[in-house]
Parts: C-alpha cells; structure tokens; sequence
C-alpha cells in the first residue's frame, strides 16, 4: 500500500470505536446490528492481514466487541441451548446458544469494555475479554509474579556476566549448566550455515546437565532450519512472532513476521514451570523491541520478555543460565534479574560494552 492510503486506513482505524457508537444508536433489529458486526470483522480480519499492529488493530477489535455487547443485549430473554435429551443448541438467528451466551456476557459487561481495552497489552478479543472478566490469566500471572519477586528478594543476587571470547573455546572450558538461551548468528551472517551449526551445537547440548533444557533461537530461513535438525533433533520447534515491526515488503514471498526457537531437553528433565495458560503455547506472541521506546540495541535483538518466559519455565532462583552468543545482554540480564546466574560470551567488543552500559560486568 502506499503511505497515503496507510494513513487513511490508519485514520478510519483509530476513529473506529466513536463511529460504530454512533451506528449502534441507529441500530433496531439484530439483523442490522449483525450487518454491522461482519462489516466491522471483515475491516478487523483486513488490518490482521495487513500486520497494521496493536495500535492500528486495537480499537477495530473494541468495536467489534461492543457491537457484540449490542447483539447480546437484543437477544430475546430466556435461556437458549439443547433440550433436555437433545444435544443441537437452539439457534436464535445465526446465532448458535454459545454464541448467544458469550454475547448476553459482553453485553452485561459492557461498561469494563474500555478498562479492558487499556490494560491489554495485545490486540482485544472475545475469549481474552471473557478470561479477563473471570480474573484467571490475571490472577494467576499476579500470583506468579509475586512468587517470583518473593523468591528473588531471599535470593542472592547475581550480576550477569561476559566475556570476549569465541563460543566454541569457550563452551570448551564452561562447566555443566542449567540452561543455555542463545541467539546465535543466522544463516545472512555466516558464510556456512551448516559448518556453523556443527561446530557449535554439539558441543553446548553436550554441557547441558540431565536435567536441562536449551532454547536456541534460529531464523525462519527452510536451509538455516534444515541445518540445525540435521546437526540435533530438537524435542520441539518453537515460534517467536511479533506484529509491531515490518520488513520490506518481498516481490514473490511473506514477509516473515516470526522466528523459530529450538527446544532441547535433557533426559532426567522434570515438568515446565508455567502456570499461566498464555505461556503454554508452543507460539511466543510477543512484540519486538522498538527502538522507538529506546530498548532496541542490535537489529536481532530478542525482547526481554521472552528471554524471562523460558528462564521461569525451565530454571530455578540459583539455576545457571549461560549464552555463549550473548550479544547485547538480553538473555544474561533476564537470568538475573530472576535470581538466575546469567553467565556468556561474544566476539564483539561493541556488542560487549552496550551489555555493560545495560547492566552486565565484563569479565
């Protein structure tokens, strides 16, 4: 698209709660309202395709919500749903009995639509609005968050550290580790992707205790994943994918809004520690560092974020976290700020003292 016709659509976007207001005021019949509501999905399927992000994608998908809000509130009264002995809910319209429930819900909570809409930190939709009223992802990340803190204020703290060394000598002379979360250099940075994946790889899950997990993060390139599985068969591939930030636009080819993390585990590993259900997919849906919010440092840089997920899953407080690709410091300082004992290396003096500068100690 070009610039012009973004910023219109972009404009249409953000004006799009107050106009459908105003056509809900005019709304009689639930076939209107229901005109109304596959108008407003098709313009919010339409900003999904086009990756607009949260900003542009958020108050389509608050409209949406509240012309189901209008919808439920239209519903005829009475229960909906099967008989007793018949299994097919009742439809009302085109409205299936679970839809029509969900949408009397929306309705009944219509009010909490835009203290929801500012708490979300991702695009608004049906089932998170409906978990949100219940509390459950709420309360149970609350919960872990303050176990978590409990845990790191009787922990020693650890400061993070790095060296400027070659991964490979130094994975050599590492002792055995708890975790190792690493972003190496993707098939675009090295001549040899699969002489590259070789030389390292091998040797790093080699150090990884029994009882360890790895998470390796690679690029979505089919030659760079074909290279990694032919090097160690990971026990899953994970995806990190991100809606804020695009690419230039390929000719014959998607663009490539995610990155594959490559899950290793050791074979006396015990359970994931994930209570909350968000984290449980093997899809990470989590925004990129904008460097317009100043915490984007190198061009791969993985959020902070990510790095802690997969540190609270798999380690505990006094755990060693090690990236022998460590770069910037993300996932070193995500080790410590958790408790963790975040422990890696790089080539680049650059990269090394940006790792300083954010909280790191070069050793």
């Amino acid at each position: 698209m070009t610039e012009l016709i973004t910023k219109s659509f972009a404009t249409q976007c953000l004006a799009f709660p107050s106009r459908v207001d105003k056509a809900l005021a005019e709304v009689e019949t639930i076939e209107q309202a229901k005109d109304l509501l596959d108008r407003a999905s098709a313009m919010k399927t339409y900003a999904e395709r086009l990756k607009a992000g949260i900003e542009i994608e958020k108050p389509i998908a608050i409209g949406v919500l509240k012309i189901k809000a209008k919808i439920g509130e239209m519903m005829p009264a009475g229960k909906v749903g099967a008989g007793r002995g018949n299994k097919t809910p009742k439809p009302v319209g085109d409205f299936s009995a679970p839809t029509i429930t969900a949408f009397r819900k929306i309705a009944k909570n219509k009010d909490k639509l835009a203290e929801y809409s500012e708490s979300a930190e991702d695009v608004p939709t049906q089932g998170e609005f409906l978990k949100w009223l219940k509390g459950d992802s709420g309360e149970k990340l609350a919960e872990k968050k303050a176990e978590i803190e409990a845990e790191i204020e009787a922990a020693i703290k650890h400061t993070p550290t790095a060296t400027q060394a070659d991964a490979i000598e130094w994975l050599e002379a590492a002792d055995d580790f708890d975790l190792l979360l690493t972003d190496p250099p993707y098939s675009t940075d090295v001549d040899d992707i699969n002489a590259f994946a070789e030389s390292w790889l091998p040797l790093a899950l080699s150090k990884m205790k029994p009882t360890g997990r790895a998470f390796v993060c690679v690029g979505a390139y089919p030659a760079e994943l074909l290279a990694y599985l032919s090097v160690a068969m990971p026990a899953q591939v994970l995806v990190w994918t991100y809606r804020n930030t695009l690419g230039p636009s390929p000719k014959d080819n998607y663009k490539l809004n995610w990155q594959a993390i490559l899950y290793y585990k050791g074979p006396e590993v015990g359970p994931l520690d994930c209570p909350v259900m968000l984290e449980q997919f093997s899809v990470q849906d989590i925004n990129a560092p904008d460097g317009r919010q100043a915490d984007r440092y190198h061009a791969w840089q993985k959020p902070l974020e990510l790095g802690e997920r997969f540190i609270r899953h798999a380690t505990a407080v006094g755990d060693t976290v090690v990236d022998p690709f460590c770069c910037t410091g993300t996932f070193l300082l995500a080790a410590g700020k958790l408790g963790r004992v975040g422990t890696g290396c790089d080539l680049s003096a650059e990269h090394l003292a940006i790792a300083e500068q954010r909280g790191c100690e070069i050793v």
